[in-house]
């Protein structure tokens, strides 16, 4: 099975804790959180 990559963008934090949240119940080794603000665009080629 493929890593799913889970980008969000937050100003006041509460996005990355849903993203953390979904993260944990799926699991750490099926998905990637990443914050778009940090990312480049090869950063999405890890990800169908």
């Amino acid at each position: 099975m493929s890593k799913i990559g889970l980008f969000y963008g937050t100003q006041t934090g509460k996005t990355e804790s849903i993203a953390s949240m979904i993260q944990k119940q799926l699991g750490t080794y099926l998905v990637d959180i990443h914050e778009i603000a940090d990312v480049t665009g090869a950063d999405f080629a890890d990800y169908q």
